[in-house]
């Protein structure tokens, strides 16, 4: 927790990147509450599979 920034311009930086991934998993977590109602297993592989992909290149865009 003790993370040191050698400039403002970092600092916004993490900080905009931070913020990004919380509205990523903000959203899966939305997404997966919606979808826990739905009765169809495959409709809930697709719902997944797509949360999965949309984590994986919030991560990979800040190469997470």
């Amino acid at each position: 927790m003790g993370a040191t920034f050698d400039s403002v311009e970092e600092l916004v930086h993490a900080t905009k990147v931070v913020g990004e991934l919380r509205m990523a998993i903000c959203a899966a977590k939305t997404r997966a509450e919606l979808f826990s109602y739905e009765v169809g297993e495959e409709v809930l592989q697709e719902a997944m599979g797509q949360t999965a992909l949309e984590l994986s290149e919030a991560l990979n865009k800040h190469k997470l």
